[in-house]
């Protein structure tokens, strides 16, 4: 089964802990990827302002709404309410032979990943902490 990947670029990745965390840029390779700009909010700061177009909540091992609908230049934030950390990380597939686009660290209970989507077409997402159950895909329509 293909999964169709547009050349999704990314303008920031933001993650939020539960609030006493003191938190990291994360910092992918930027090889053949579009250009990926951390952004990180500790505590008592706020993140850049980006028009959150979709919440994916992740409870109970799995992705809530594993389908999400945003327009070019919006943000999918995932929160985790569950117990146990989770990460998010685009799905190349079985052999994927490139870098992803994004690939968040562990995300905490209570903490927020947030990815900002510019160019139209779909993105797979998988949990590597729980590949069998947690994945889904970002749908990006033109602003």
């Amino acid at each position: 089964m293909g999964v169709a990947v547009a050349a999704a670029g990314i303008v920031a990745i933001v993650l939020l802990g539960p609030g006493k965390d003191k938190l990291k840029p994360h910092k992918p390779p930027v090889a053949a990827t579009p250009a990926v700009q951390p952004a990180v909010a500790g505590p008592g700061a706020s993140a850049p302002r980006v028009h959150v177009g979709a919440t994916i909540h992740m409870r109970e091992l799995l992705f809530q709404s594993p389908v999400a609908h945003v327009r070019a230049g919006q943000a999918v934030q995932w929160v985790n309410t569950d117990p146990v950390d989770h990460t998010v990380v685009q799905n190349l597939g079985p052999g994927g032979a490139a870098t992803p686009l994004f690939t968040s660290p562990r995300i905490p209970p209570g903490g927020t990943y947030r990815v900002v989507f510019h160019n139209p077409g779909t993105v797979a997402f998988v949990c590597t902490l729980h590949p069998t159950v947690m994945t889904g895909r970002v749908i990006v329509s033109a602003a």
